[in-house]
């Protein structure tokens, strides 16, 4: 659902940002911002995904000065909060920014900010008090480690493989135009018994917006069939040069193992292209979610702060 046109209530040049719908065609637009100024490892900045969660969280964007890509939402309360900028924040842009702000009559917030975003951009930052918010850290994995799941800490992990495998025989195929429409039904059949919810219909219209524009988001994935039925998919995209992020995993609950298998399967095809590391993106604060995110054993867990600017 998109929202009215967004500009600064006060009639002063440097604070008319007025933010656009965002849509694929506006992919030549963005993709050189996202591109180059995404902060590390946060894998909501990716082209796919900003296009994908745009109904849910109603983005829209807007470039100042040709310089800087600014990307609004109104996933909170329902007033129109920043994502972190990306592009060059130096004087013109920071007034520009600020005085947007300054025009509005609530404190306004820029979520999901990169560490390395407010070291560069002290000046700027230091208006705002900073906090981190752990729900949408990013986990980070060695490629090789999920691939393998070496010694004694993916113990569990391997014996849950090692049960499904004695018990299944199951053959893997990559994701391509031809396969779309299977994983849309194995979705909707993995998601039939599942609590509705509004995360869950959120996120089944992000996966047909990946689908509907598979190839122009470069997407890739795997799907595994046990006796011609699927049962598990997964999909990721290149984040960098060094990093897949993985934007969905799913399998059917009846296969004990199934979940350890699929995981591990998408992981040797990333480790197979090259990637260093694979982002499994954020936890949103779900216990369960956190639980399984962690028992696979991070690298790292990249951070993401919330920016606060309260009014004078």
């Amino acid at each position: 659902m998109a929202f009215a046109a967004d500009s600064c209530t006060k009639m002063h040049t440097e604070c008319m940002i007025t933010f656009q719908d965002l849509s694929i065609s506006d992919s030549e637009k963005i993709k050189p911002f996202v591109n180059q100024y995404s902060p590390k490892w946060l894998g909501g900045y990716t082209l796919a995904n900003l296009l994908a969660w745009n109904d849910t969280l109603q983005y829209r964007y807007a470039i100042i000065h040709n310089k800087c890509l600014l990307i609004s939402t109104r996933i909170e309360d329902g007033n129109c909060y920043l994502l972190q900028p990306l592009g060059i924040i130096d004087q013109e842009v920071q007034t520009s920014i600020l005085a947007w702000i300054n025009s509005r009559d609530y404190n306004v917030k820029i979520l999901a900010c990169g560490k390395d975003f407010i070291d560069k951009e002290n000046n700027f930052c230091s208006q705002f008090s900073i906090c981190e918010n752990p729900s949408l850290s990013n986990y980070i994995y060695l490629a090789s480690d999920l691939a393998a799941l070496p010694g004694r800490k993916y113990q569990k992990k391997r014996n849950l493989i090692h049960q499904f495998q004695n018990s299944h025989t199951f053959k893997s195929e990559a994701v391509s135009i031809k396969n779309l429409n299977t994983i849309k039904q194995l979705y909707d059949l993995i998601v039939e018994n599942e609590h509705k919810s509004t995360m869950l219909h959120s996120e089944s219209l992000a996966l047909a917006y990946l689908l509907t524009h598979f190839s122009d988001l470069k997407h890739e994935g795997i799907i595994l069939y046990i006796d011609e039925q699927a049962v598990a998919f997964g999909l990721y995209e290149r984040q960098d040069s060094e990093t897949a992020v993985i934007h969905f995993e799913k399998a059917l609950k009846d296969y004990k193992g199934l979940y350890q298998v699929i995981n591990q399967e998408l992981a040797k095809k990333i480790e197979s292209q090259g990637y260093t590391y694979i982002n499994r993106e954020e936890d949103l604060g779900i216990e369960g979610l956190r639980q399984a995110k962690q028992s696979y054993f991070p690298i790292q867990l990249q951070a993401a702060y919330t920016l606060v600017y309260h009014s004078k």
